[in-house]
């Protein structure tokens, strides 16, 4: 390994035979302007070496934390799978309701339209009652001789009509009763649909932040991948660098020693 010298006069005082010879000339100014010309080069190494340490330590810390980063992704996918899951169990609950709110509209319907019947029905019937009331009233007038018999059809009359007035009375009581029954079920259902339909927006809602939260999530990550790779790029550059600063200063050093060498045989022969 080559000598690390800490300034100019200590590459002198090591070299003290090179510098003799090359004081006479004009070589010592030569050699200081190229060691001067090295300052630059030396503090933009080191500036490099600081850089490559912080990048380092940067990306240590960014492989530590990208394990972390990749939990909190899974969670999210995870979150949202679930989420998506329950919106389609909703909305299938929510289908299989309506399914059965418009079987019960319709049922609903047609009572309306059997009760309207009826009620088309009843009216008839109070007609007929009307006009049986009317002959009941013409035959009462026209058998006042036969007071028995008058009695009688009078009466006959009117259990009749009592009869009559009694399932009427009946039939309105169970087909309101029906009806009843089947509001209360509409409203019911309707009453669910509507709770499951806000629960749906709410879910949505969610699945939408958390597809938001992992688009963030992959984006930081590309970024933190792509700050990794222009890292490694960085680092390979400061050590091509320093690689060849270090093939410099060799190549310094052996030039030194050989002149060194040279020097010193030249000593030798002179004082021969």
């Amino acid at each position: 390994m080559g000598n690390i010298y800490k300034s100019f006069n200590d590459l002198i005082e090591k070299n003290k035979h090179v510098f003799k010879f090359l004081n006479r000339g004009s070589g010592g100014g030569l050699a200081k302007a190229v060691w001067d010309s090295r300052d630059a080069e030396i503090k933009q190494l080191k500036t490099n070496i600081n850089e490559l340490k912080i990048g380092q330590d940067r990306l240590l810390e960014d492989n530590q934390s990208l394990p972390e980063i990749k939990d909190k992704l899974k969670m999210l996918e995870s979150d949202e799978e679930i989420s998506i899951n329950i919106i389609e169990g909703l909305k299938e609950k929510t289908f299989v309701l309506e399914d059965e709110l418009g079987h019960l509209e319709h049922e609903k319907n047609v009572i309306k339209n059997e009760l309207h019947d009826k009620e088309t029905t009843i009216t008839k019937l109070k007609i007929n009652l009307s006009d049986a009331l009317s002959k009941t009233k013409e035959l009462t007038t026209d058998l006042k001789k036969s007071q028995s018999s008058e009695i009688n059809i009078i009466k006959l009359m009117r259990q009749k009509e009592k009869g009559v007035k009694e399932t009427l009375k009946d039939y309105e009581g169970k087909v309101r009763s029906v009806l009843r029954d089947k509001d209360r079920i509409t409203n019911a259902l309707t009453k669910e649909i509507r709770e499951i339909t806000s629960v749906f927006k709410i879910e949505t809602v969610k699945v939408q932040d958390l597809r938001e939260k992992n688009s963030r999530l992959k984006l930081d990550l590309r970024k933190n991948r792509q700050f990794v790779e222009n890292l490694k790029e960085e680092i390979q550059k400061i050590r091509a660098n320093t690689k060849k600063y270090q093939i410099l200063n060799h190549k310094m050093e052996s030039e030194l020693y050989r002149l060194n060498g040279d020097l010193e045989g030249l000593s030798s022969t002179r004082q021969r």
